[in-house]
C-alpha cells in the first residue's frame, strides 16, 4: 500500500453506487463520494439560505428601527463614559428619542440629509469631543452626551474633526463660516 492510500478516507469498492455508478466510497460511512458530495452541498446551500433569512429578519428587526437604532445610538454613548448602563439609556442621558430627533432635524434639513442616509453621509458628533470629558476627569453623562452638545455632522467632516473641539476644527481648517 502507498502512503497516500493510507491517509485517504476514501476506498474502491467493488460493488458500484446505484445512482451514480461511482465505486469510490467514505472509509467511515461507507458512502459513495459522488452522491455525498453532492448532498453535502444541497444541504450546505439549505442551510446557508436559512442563515442568511435569519440574519435578514435580525437586521431588520434590530436595526431596521429608527427607534432601535438611536437606541443603540445612546447606549454606545454611555458605554464610552460608564460600564455596562443598565435599563433604558435614555433614562442615563436624560432626554428621549424624540427629543434628540427634534434636536437634529433643522441641521438634517439644511444639509439635505434625512434619517435613512445617517451613518452613510452624516453621523451624529459631539461637538466637544468626549476625549476631552474624559481627560478632564468628566463622568456626568447628562452634561457630556447633552443635546447642546450633539451635532449632526458629514462623515467625511467628522473624520477630519476626529478629536478637536468645534472651535478648534473651525480654526484649523479655515471653516469660520461652517454653520
Amino acid at each position: 500500500m502507498s502512503k497516500q492510500s493510507i491517509k485517504s478516507n476514501k476506498f474502491e469498492s467493488k460493488i458500484a453506487c446505484k445512482k451514480c455508478a461511482s465505486t469510490l466510497r467514505y472509509i467511515a460511512t461507507n458512502r459513495c463520494v459522488s452522491c455525498s458530495d453532492a448532498a453535502n452541498a444541497r444541504h450546505n446551500a439549505v442551510q446557508y439560505a436559512r442563515r442568511r433569512a435569519t440574519q435578514s429578519q435580525y437586521y431588520q428587526r434590530y436595526y431596521g428601527s429608527l427607534d432601535r437604532r438611536l437606541t443603540r445610538l445612546a447606549t454606545r454613548m454611555l458605554n464610552r463614559i460608564e460600564r455596562q448602563p443598565w435599563g433604558n439609556p435614555w433614562d442615563h442621558l436624560g432626554y428621549t428619542a424624540d427629543d434628540l430627533k427634534d434636536h437634529l432635524a433643522p441641521m438634517m434639513a439644511a444639509n439635505g440629509w434625512t434619517w435613512e442616509t445617517w451613518g452613510i453621509e452624516w453621523s451624529v458628533d459631539h461637538i466637544v469631543p468626549v476625549s476631552r470629558f474624559k481627560r478632564a476627569g468628566w463622568r456626568d453623562v447628562t452634561f457630556i452626551h447633552s443635546l447642546e452638545n450633539l451635532q449632526a455632522l458629514s462623515l467625511a467632516d467628522n473624520r477630519r474633526k476626529f478629536t478637536k473641539s468645534m472651535k478648534e476644527w473651525k480654526l484649523d481648517e479655515g471653516n469660520v463660516n461652517f454653520r
